[in-house]
């Protein structure tokens, strides 16, 4: 570290920095550190620097299944970016599988016990999660991606995605184009996040929400184009989705023009169908869960509650009526 901070004009303390504090140091002096470093061939020995900091350099987080191959697709690209993210900082991402939420607790509180990982990140957040706070009290540092749903306020800090104004906005385009009567098939039971989406569909409908034509089922193909068929039989022209599986059963109905059905979660089912939905910022949450989080392992004060903004994602020219 002496040599190299002769070397390039810099003091010992920066290049501490750039090994071990990277977010402290400015990006063209971190750059031109960690250039340095490279050519100077040293590597930094990962279990002596953990024996001197305590940390593990390591954030613990679940593995949540893929359903049908549609379903969970969100998750995985979450992992993908988390992953990425941390290892800017120094870190790892350590994943695990767990049968239920209780057992994902224990396991995150056992990991971060015996030295394994420093914090955590949490997600598919439900009305009535206790993750939060059974964290929170067992001093397990963390985040979660979704809001607490039926509370005001959560015992960790949260980022969500603004789902309410993301189907808002896509039901308006739908009504530019003088569909009068809009379809939505949601998923049933209907709270949390497909309520919060729901309720942007509702917003823009305004006084011509028709509830013949808002239907809650499972979140499959099948009973997406089953709803299809009974929407297009009470006269709908167009349906918005609560999810990219939804909008596939729609279109497999063969009922719609593809422009007229939205989904959500933009999914590469759609982008490969050219699907109209709605995309979640899935590298804006990843890069925010790992600054906050680090923010928590370095004892300092994080964001408590980030909303970010859902994007419409318009690949087929809404047909006007």
């Amino acid at each position: 570290m002496t040599s190299l901070a002769r070397d390039l004009g810099v003091s010992r303390q920066t290049i501490s920095n750039a090994i071990n504090n990277p977010h402290r140091v400015h990006p063209e002096t971190l750059e031109r550190v960690l250039d340095g470093i490279r050519r100077s061939g040293y590597v930094t020995s990962r279990a002596g620097r953990q024996l001197r900091t305590r940390k593990a350099d390591a954030i613990g987080f679940r593995l949540y299944p893929t359903y049908d191959g549609i379903n969970g697709n969100i998750l995985d690209r979450f992992l993908h970016s988390i992953t990425l993210e941390a290892e800017k900082f120094g870190y790892s991402i350590v994943i695990f599988s767990a049968d239920n939420d209780d057992r994902e607790v224990e396991h995150l509180v056992a990991m971060k016990n015996s030295g394994a990982i420093d914090a955590a990140i949490l997600a598919a957040s439900s009305v009535g999660d206790a993750r939060p706070d059974e964290l929170f009290d067992k001093g397990v540092p963390a985040i979660v991606f979704g809001r607490p749903w039926g509370r005001e306020t959560s015992s960790i800090p949260w980022i969500d995605v603004d789902g309410r104004a993301g189907t808002r906005e896509v039901t308006k385009l739908l009504r530019d184009a003088h569909h009068q009567k809009i379809g939505w098939i949601g998923w049933s039971p209907e709270h949390g996040v497909g309520a919060d989406r729901r309720s942007g569909y509702e917003d823009a409908m305004g006084d011509s929400l028709d509830s013949d034509l808002c239907l809650l089922c499972p979140d499959d193909t099948a009973a997406g184009r089953d709803a299809a068929h009974v929407l297009y039989g009470r006269g709908a022209t167009a349906v918005v989705c609560a999810s990219d599986t939804l909008a596939l059963g729609a279109v497999s109905s063969g009922l719609y023009d593809i422009s007229s059905i939205v989904g959500f979660d933009d999914t590469p089912v759609a982008q490969a169908l050219r699907l109209n939905s709605v995309a979640q910022p899935i590298d804006d949450i990843a890069r925010h869960c790992i600054k906050q989080l680090l923010k928590q392992v370095n004892e300092e004060e994080p964001i408590r509650e980030t909303l970010l903004p859902a994007t419409a994602q318009i690949r087929q020219k809404v047909i006007k009526l």
